[in-house]
């Protein structure tokens, strides 16, 4: 994830990287800490219409998933993002600033791969990420042009 987010230091010709970072639909960032700032941005990027489609459907495997996908998306440097989400889990700190705090996470990325948009139609498979179950993970799916981070299309699979 360090190597994705140099990748949009250089996208948005940013001086530093820092944490926590927003990053929203490719193209606007700021500091994380700012909650109202958030609110706000999430809200003005939720009311902009997509200009492309996307749609995944998703079949549990064995040791995979079993992906299609279906986009009005075929242009050049652009790719297929398929993140696995855990949608909670709760951690105790044994170290650091937060040492013996019991910490509550919610939407973790546990993986993230990219594919180069070669069709409009097409199956992928990924492999199930440790611990993986339908009931508490899920797959959200993104296009984004790689040459400047634009994403033009997002799509979710709740799995239950």
């Amino acid at each position: 994830f360090t190597v994705r987010q140099q990748q949009y230091q250089n996208w948005l010709n940013l001086y530093v990287m820092y944490t926590p970072q927003f990053i929203i639909n490719g193209m606007t960032e700021f500091a994380g800490y700012n909650e109202t700032t958030l609110s706000k941005k999430i809200s003005d990027a939720l009311a902009i219409r997509q200009t492309s489609n996307l749609e995944l459907s998703v079949r549990s495997e064995k040791d995979s998933l079993a992906i299609h996908f279906k986009t009005d998306v075929l242009k050049q440097n652009t790719n297929l993002f398929i993140a696995t989400i855990q949608k909670e889990a709760i951690s105790k700190v044994a170290r650091g600033e937060n040492k013996g705090n019991t910490l509550h996470h919610v939407q973790i990325v546990r993986q993230l791969k990219s594919f180069v948009l070669n069709e409009k139609e097409g199956n992928i498979a990924i492999e199930k990420s440790k611990n993986f179950n339908t009931k508490d993970w899920e797959i959200i799916g993104f296009i984004q042009n790689t040459s400047n981070g634009k994403i033009s299309a997002t799509a979710k699979v709740n799995l239950k």
